[in-house]
Order: structure tokens, then C-alpha cells, then sequence
């Protein structure tokens, strides 16, 4: 388990963490992981992208 899925997951079972922060919690690494894994396509790894392709990547990261 990733250290990223770790601290969600604490936050998540804290029997303090109310049912809107649960979903907040769980929308946020939606959204994280999905820009993960447009991180990693192989045209970001590569570097074989298109500048602009490029410039979307990093803003995306950086929004996320």
C-alpha cells in the first residue's frame, strides 16, 4: 500500500471524520491518483510529448 493510500485511508477510518469529509477525502485521491497516472504515460516518462502536451501535464499535476 502506497503511503499516499496509507494517510487516506487513516483519515477515512478516524471514527472523528464525518461523512462530507470522508467524501471530500475520497474525491481527492480520485483526483490524485488519476493525475498520477497521466504523469506516468509513456509520453510523460519519455519526454517524447509535444510542448504543449507537456505544459498540460505539469498543470495538471501542480492542480492536483
Amino acid at each position: 500500500m502506497s503511503a499516499e493510500s496509507k494517510l487516506f485511508s487513516k483519515q477515512v477510518v478516524d471514527s472523528k471524520t464525518s461523512s462530507e469529509e470522508v467524501n471530500s477525502i475520497l474525491d481527492a485521491q480520485k483526483t490524485m491518483l488519476e493525475q498520477i497516472s497521466i504523469g506516468i504515460h509513456h509520453d510523460a516518462l519519455t519526454g517524447t510529448a509535444k510542448q504543449h502536451v507537456a505544459n498540460d501535464y505539469a498543470r495538471r499535476l501542480f492542480a492536483a
